[in-house]
């Protein structure tokens, strides 16, 4: 346990001293203040505008951030030298990547918490209402920050840290694509190509029902079986995501 709190304790002190985390902090807060803007210069519900834009780059910047991690990260810290050293020294060789996606993940989380509180803080300062509702979306965005860092990490097994990025970026587009398209398919009575669609729905994850934003803007509610079942996909995909990394470490020649 020790060997894996030592790996999760240096990932986080090698990521927040690098450019990557400061650059997507003040990115973030940046967003932030343009959405204050855009929101004083649009018609309408204003706290409800800042909400819709300021969310809107909250997801931008995090989903960024993960994807940019997961892709980078494994091949970054998978220096030959590197591991020579590291890994007869574990008791377990998967204490190195376990180590690391704590240690990633729980800076996207920090990062999140310190966007989230500093938007939160804005959008009470003009006159929105925080509620459970605008919690869920929140939470939303970081099931969806997880996942996309987990799939950006198993690509970056067996691609380069240009092709792991776009490469989940084309999973994040066609799995929030999917259930619109396999809808029009049913109506059209395509019936082969609903089929191909609903065999591709278990292998991408489905990113737009993490996207409650609009549902609360113009909804305000949700059902409780929905979220239920949305965060359980969530941590199965994610879950599944993890163990196939293990296995695809564990069998790598370092």
């Amino acid at each position: 346990m020790m060997q894996l709190l030592s790996i999760v304790k240096l990932t986080i002190k090698e990521i927040i001293q690098g450019r990557i985390f400061s650059l997507s902090i003040i990115l973030g807060i940046f967003f932030s203040l343009i959405s204050i803007a855009a929101s004083e210069i649009s018609y309408g519900n204003k706290p409800k505008i800042y909400f819709d834009i300021g969310l809107g780059f909250l997801f931008f910047s995090i989903m960024i951030l993960s994807t940019f991690f997961g892709s980078s990260s494994f091949s970054k810290g998978n220096d030959e030298g590197s591991l020579y050293i590291i890994l007869p020294k574990l008791k377990n060789r998967s204490y190195y990547l376990i180590g690391k996606i704590i240690g990633y993940f729980s800076v996207i989380f920090l990062e999140f918490v310190f966007l989230s509180a500093f938007i939160l803080a804005i959008y009470k300062y003009v006159g929105g209402v925080i509620d459970y509702g605008i919690l869920l979306c929140l939470l939303f965005i970081l099931l969806s920050s997880l996942l996309i860092f987990m799939i950006s990490l198993t690509f970056s097994h067996f691609a380069s840290h240009f092709l792991a990025f776009f490469l989940s970026v084309a999973v994040y587009l066609i799995g929030y694509g999917l259930p619109n398209t396999l809808e029009i398919a049913s109506v059209n009575k395509m019936s082969l190509f609903s089929e191909v669609l609903k065999i591709c729905t278990f292998v991408f994850p489905n990113f737009f029902v993490l996207d409650i934003k609009e549902a609360y803007l113009y909804r305000g509610d949700f059902d409780i079986k929905f979220i239920l079942q949305a965060i359980l996909n969530t941590f199965i995909y994610s879950t599944i995501l993890i163990l196939l990394n293990l296995k695809i470490f564990k069998r790598k020649n370092f």
